[in-house]
């Protein structure tokens, strides 16, 4: 399912999210934030629409690690002031 993060703008974090696809199109899904992150896709070969998106990053020059996964939803990590 969707996954929904607010943090504070000022957190010092490392972020690492990933969306799995296993039966829709790996555009069907989004990660979307208020924070810097490398963001991926990856569609695995061979395997009918089946993948991954994945965002990394450090947030105000990183920190404790949050991880999200989740498999056929959204993610989106909203900055809070």
């Amino acid at each position: 399912g969707d996954i929904r993060l607010s943090l504070p703008e000022d957190l010092p974090a490392t972020i690492r999210a990933v969306i799995e696809t296993r039966s829709s199109s790996i555009d069907d899904y989004e990660l979307r934030s208020d924070f810097p992150l490398e963001i991926t896709k990856r569609r695995h070969a061979g395997r009918r629409g089946r993948g991954e998106i994945r965002g990394v990053g450090d947030i105000n020059g990183g920190g404790d690690v949050i991880e999200l996964r989740t498999v056929e939803g959204n993610i989106t990590i909203r900055s809070l002031p």
